[in-house]
């Protein structure tokens, strides 16, 4: 790998043990997972044996797999039992408690992996998931309803325009920064290509804007996650510094895992050659301001449609539906904000018919009252997975199917035949 010469003179002088670094970066990239304890338990999930895996170590769910294994069309990827995640990004929640009642901001969501660790630790509270990006909004979306979470409210704006509807709100709000990327260079060759002085510089900008607008969005005695894929100063310890400088917020004290910040032992650092990971530097923000709570409301009318109530009949339970244009879901959470979904999208007004979303199959599939469960070596799974009509012997009406008894995906069966719903864009071609 050709690295920059100015990125080398950088590094050379934040980390001793260089050259080991600098061979770490020739090194293939490892592979992890994170098990979603939302859909099955670590230890259901490795009776499966779905493949090989690794803990990582300090992490309740987190595994290593093989570099060369391709889990991407795994129907238990598609049930959302696991989620593919960097090693070292997978630690950046461990090194926190997150309480169960908690309500959290995920500042730069996607792809979501983050988000997905919180979801999952998450009983009353919530997680308002945001990502300026709308096509990378629609990639965050896709990997909440891929898992099922029902707890979640995936926003698409800026962070000012956030500050603008909360105030003094959440417990904690997670700031995974743009930043120059350098600890993705043996992951990522466009981080490498785009690495210069300049671009640094552009990112310390913008993280000290960000952090300006989440500042304003934490309770008193919450905090702000900060974490970076970088190795550069600047952008980590010297942010940190820059900030509590000028903010009424403290260094809080993180798990030791990693390595200590450089001239703050309270940050953590994760360097590819001494953790079987990518880079990353996390910090953790304690808010000493007195902040009165502010959140501007929207109100959404309860649905009440013979159309969506026929449909309900399928399900086991009592949901309390809302309208927003066509679409019909579950809110999470009442903020005055342009969602891309709150809460688990129940599906969306035709003119003359209610058509349900993947959403509903993946959060509530087990309490569907028709459903066909297939073990991982039907033929048939591998053929819903495709999209293609099956056979089954299974009432009129929608159901789920699930294999081995975790939900893929929907289906309406009219004798004998399921029609499939999972969506085309998620098919295995």
């Amino acid at each position: 790998m050709q690295l920059p010469k100015e990125f080398e003179e950088r590094m050379r002088h934040l980390i001793v043990d260089y050259e080991e670094f600098r061979k770490s970066l020739e090194e293939e990239n490892e592979k992890g997972i994170c098990i979603n304890t939302k859909k099955i338990s670590v230890s259901d999930f490795l009776r499966l044996q779905a493949f090989p895996v690794i803990p990582i170590p300090g992490s309740p769910n987190g595994f290593y797999i093989s570099k060369e294994l391709k889990i991407g069309r795994h129907p238990y990827h598609h049930a959302g039992l696991f989620y593919s995640q960097d090693p070292a990004a997978h630690m950046t929640m461990n090194l926190i408690d997150i309480q169960p009642s908690a309500k959290v901001l995920d500042l730069c969501a996607a792809p979501g992996g983050k988000s997905m660790q919180v979801a999952q630790q998450l009983e009353s509270g919530f997680l308002v998931a945001n990502e300026i990006h709308p096509k990378r909004a629609q990639i965050l979306y896709s990997n909440m309803e891929r898992m099922g979470f029902s707890n979640v409210m995936v926003l698409s704006a800026s962070p000012k325009e956030l500050s603008e509807i909360y105030q003094g709100y959440f417990d904690l709000v997670i700031v995974d920064a743009p930043c120059s990327g350098e600890g993705m260079f043996r992951k990522n060759e466009e981080s490498l290509e785009n690495w210069s002085i300049a671009n640094i510089d552009l990112c310390v900008e913008r993280q000290k804007e960000i952090l300006t607008y989440a500042s304003r969005m934490v309770k008193k005695g919450g905090h702000i996650l900060y974490s970076t894929c970088t190795y550069e100063w600047e952008e980590n310890e010297g942010m940190i510094e820059w900030f509590t400088g000028n903010f009424p917020y403290t260094c809080d004290t993180l798990k030791p895992l990693g390595e200590p910040g450089i001239g703050n032992p309270l940050c953590r650092r994760f360097y590819p050659h001494k953790w079987k990971g990518e880079g990353q530097f996390v910090a953790y923000l304690k808010s000493n301001q007195e902040m009165e709570e502010k959140v501007q409301r929207a109100s959404f009318m309860p649905v009440n449609n013979p159309l969506v109530q026929e449909f309900l009949i399928n399900l086991k339970g009592t949901h309390t539906l809302y309208q927003s244009h066509q679409h019909v879901f579950e809110v999470v959470d009442h903020s005055g904000m342009h969602f891309v979904s709150s809460g688990v999208q129940f599906g969306e007004m035709k003119d003359r018919y209610f058509l349900p979303s993947h959403y509903v199959f993946k959060a509530y599939g087990q309490n569907f009252l028709h459903s066909l469960n297939l073990p991982l070596t039907d033929p048939r799974t591998d053929a819903y997975l495709k999209g293609e009509e099956i056979m089954a012997d299974v009432p009129n009406g929608y159901g789920v199917l699930l294999v081995d008894g975790y939900p893929l995906g929907g289906f309406k069966a009219s004798n004998g035949r399921l029609k499939n719903h999972y969506p085309k864009g998620l098919r295995n071609l």
